[in-house]
C-alpha cells in the first residue's frame, strides 16, 4: 500500500499541474462525503440490493475502461429480470435521443454512430469501452437515454446539468413505471447534496440507489480488510461502493488522458506511466534504481529505463522492429503478444511497444523489465541451449508467477484463478465450458486434471516412484495448451506469493533474491518452484537464499 500511495502521488502532482478543476468545491464535495464505510457486502447482497432499487446511480470514472465494463455488466444482470431495465447515459445528450432511437432499431450502422454522436468532440473519452456498454444494452433489449445537456467543461454551469439529468430520469420513471433506471454518471456528480438530492426532490418514493466506483478513501480501508479481495462495501443506507481498479490504475487512465488532450492529435506520451510502476515495485521490494545488484550485473541496478515507443499501426511496429534487427521468427512472436495484450517488452533491445495501453497488461510488463534488469543480460536467451523440455517448462511457469506476483503487488485487485475455480472449472458441462475456451470438453478436461495432479504432486513427489504420467506428457505439448499450464500454474503461485507478501510470511529479502534468481539456469527453475510452491502452501519458510 505505502509503494502504491507514493506512486499515486507522483500521479496526482503531475495531474494537479495540468487540470484547473482539481480543486474546486464542487469536486471536494465527493471527496469529503466517503470517507469510511459500515461493512463489508458479499457479492450476493450487492446483486440483492441492486434487484431493490427503483433507480440507481452509478458512479462513472471516465477515463477507466473497467469503470464501463462493471456498467455492462450489471446490465447483463440486472436485465435477467422480469422488471424492464432503462440505460441512462451521461456521456450521450438528451438532444441526440432520435438518433440513439435510431441506431437501437438497426437504422444508424454501429460504424457510423460515433461520428453521429460527435462523439471525440463532444466527450473526448475512449471510445471502445463505451461502445461495449451500448452493444451490450443492445444485445439485451435494454432500451438506451441520453440524459446529458451542454455546456460540459464550465464548471459554473455543472448544478444545471446535475438539475438536467434529475429531469431526465424522473421523465422516465413517469414514462415507464414499472422499469428500473440505471443510470451512469461522472462520480463527482454524485455527492450527496449533488445529482441524488436533485433526483430525490422530484421522486421522494422511489427507491434510489447509488452505487459509487473505487473511491479513494473506501479502497485503503477496505485494503486492510482481513478478508481477501473485498469487492464491494455498504456505506450508507443507500449507498454502495464497489472495487474492480486500484487508485493507482483509476488516477494513471486519466494521467494519460490529459497527456493526449494535451499533445493532440500526436500519441500521449505513456513512458512517465510505466516509468512511475517501475519506481512503485522497486520501493515494494526494497529495492532502489542505483542499488548494487547481486552476482556479477553492473553497479547499478537500471542502467537505463527502456524506450518506449507507442504507435497505432502494427506496420509501424514491424519497420521499428526490423531497424533494430530483430530476427524474423522474434519479430512474429513479439507482434502477435502485442496484438494480444497491448503492450509487449523486449529486454535485449531494452524496448518497450505499446499499441493499446492497459494498465493490467503495462504492469506485467513492468515487473518483466525489472526482473530482465535483476538478472542481467546472460537470461535474455532464456534456458541455456540444449536444456530439456522440462526445463524450458518450469522456466516459463516461474517467469509467469513472477510476473503475477509483481503485477499483484501493483495492481491488487487483478484477478487470478484459484484451484477452487479450475475443480469448478472441470465439473461443468460441455455447453457451458466449450464456447469460453480453445479447447474441446476432452482436451480442456485433461488440461485441468495436470494442474490440479501436479498441485498434488509438488506438495508429495515421494509418494510416487516416477513423474506421472500425465504431468510427463502435458509438460511436452506446446501452442495452446501449454501456454495454458504454464498461465495457470504460474499465477497460481504468484498469487500465493502475494498473499505471503501480505501476510508477512515472505521477507522482502526472500521476494528480492527470487528476482536476481538465474532461472536460465539448468535445474535451478524447478528447484525454486517446488521450493516455493511447498513453503507458500504448508507456511514455511523457504529455503531460498
Amino acid at each position: 500500500m505505502a509503494a502504491q500511495e507514493l506512486a499515486l502521488r507522483q500521479v496526482k502532482r503531475q495531474i494537479s499541474a495540468t487540470d484547473p478543476h482539481a480543486r474546486l468545491k464542487y469536486l471536494r464535495d465527493f471527496a469529503e462525503a466517503f470517507v469510511n464505510y459500515r461493512r463489508v457486502l458479499a457479492p450476493p447482497e450487492l446483486e440483492q440490493q441492486c434487484r431493490k432499487a427503483d433507480v440507481l446511480l452509478v458512479g462513472d470514472y471516465h477515463a477507466l475502461a473497467a469503470s464501463q465494463a462493471f456498467t455492462a455488466d450489471l446490465v447483463a444482470q440486472l436485465s435477467r429480470d422480469k422488471r424492464p431495465l432503462i440505460l441512462a447515459l451521461e456521456m450521450v445528450f438528451a438532444r441526440d435521443q432520435r438518433l440513439l432511437d435510431r441506431w437501437f432499431l438497426g437504422e444508424v450502422p454501429d460504424n457510423d454512430l460515433r461520428a453521429a454522436l460527435r462523439y471525440d468532440a463532444d466527450w473526448g473519452y475512449e471510445w471502445t469501452p463505451f461502445a461495449s456498454l451500448l452493444q451490450k444494452a443492445k444485445e439485451c433489449g435494454v432500451a438506451v437515454f441520453g440524459i446529458d445537456r451542454g455546456p460540459r467543461g464550465r464548471m459554473r454551469r455543472i448544478g444545471a446539468r446535475d438539475r438536467h439529468a434529475a429531469e431526465r430520469i424522473s421523465e422516465l420513471r413517469k414514462l415507464y413505471p414499472q422499469a428500473r433506471v440505471l443510470a451512469l454518471f461522472g462520480e463527482a456528480h454524485l455527492a450527496p447534496n449533488h445529482l441524488p438530492r436533485s433526483l430525490r426532490r422530484m421522486r421522494p418514493h422511489d427507491h434510489v440507489l447509488t452505487v459509487l466506483q473505487n473511491v479513494d478513501e473506501l479502497y485503503w480501508k477496505a485494503a486492510g480488510e482481513s478478508l481477501d479481495n473485498v469487492q464491494a462495501v455498504q456505506v450508507e443506507d443507500d449507498v454502495l461502493c464497489v472495487f474492480n481498479a486500484s487508485p493507482l490504475e483509476k488516477y494513471e487512465s486519466y494521467r494519460i488522458y490529459i497527456e493526449r488532450w494535451r499533445t493532440a492529435p500526436s500519441q500521449p506520451d505513456l513512458a512517465p506511466t510505466f516509468y512511475n510502476l517501475v519506481d512503485a515495485l522497486l520501493r515494494s521490494l526494497g529495492l532502489e534504481q542505483y542499488y548494487p545488484a547481486a552476482g556479477n550485473h553492473p553497479s547499478t541496478l537500471l542502467e537505463e529505463y527502456p524506450e518506449v515507443q507507442a504507435h497505432a499501426e502494427a506496420n509501424e511496429f514491424e519497420r521499428l522492429l526490423q531497424e533494430r534487427e530483430v530476427v524474423a521468427e522474434e519479430r512474429k512472436q513479439l507482434l502477435e503478444k502485442l496484438r494480444l495484450n497491448g503492450c509487449v517488452y523486449v529486454p535485449r533491445r531494452n524496448l518497450l511497444l505499446i499499441e493499446r495501453f492497459q494498465m493490467a497488461t503495462a504492469a506485467e510488463e513492468a515487473v518483466r523489465f525489472v526482473q530482465s534488469e535483476c538478472r542481467g543480460a546472460g537470461s535474455f536467451q532464456g534456458p541455456w541451449f540444449g536444456s530439456s523440455l522440462e526445463h524450458y517448462f518450469y522456466f516459463d511457469v516461474m517467469e509467469r508467477a513472477l510476473i503475477t506476483f509483481g503485477a499483484k503487488v501493483l495492481l491488487p485487485d487483478i484477478p487470478v484463478m484459484r484451484e477452487s475455480d479450475l475443480v469448478a472449472l472441470r465439473s461443468q458441462a460441455r455447453e457451458l465450458t466449450e464456447p469460453q475456451t480453445p479447447f474441446s470438453t476432452r482436451d480442456l478436461n485433461r488440461l485441468l486434471d495436470f494442474v490440479l495432479l501436479h498441485r498434488e504432486y509438488e506438495l508429495q513427489p515421494r509418494r510416487y516412484k516416477h513423474i506421472p504420467e500425465l504431468l510427463a506428457s502435458g509438460m511436452n505439448c506446446s501452442g495452446a495448451k501449454r501456454e495454458f499450464l504454464v498461465q495457470h500454474l504460474g499465477a497460481m503461485l504468484g498469487a500465493e506469493l502475494h498473499n505471503g507478501y501480505l501476510a508477512g510470511a515472505l521477507s522482502k529479502s526472500c521476494l528480492r533474491s527470487l528476482f536476481f534468481r538465474k532461472t536460465h539456469l539448468p535445474g535451478v527453475a524447478k528447484k525454486t518452484y517446488f521450493e516455493l510452491a511447498r513453503a507458500v502452501r504448508r507456511g514455511s519458510k523457504p529455503a531460498i537464499n
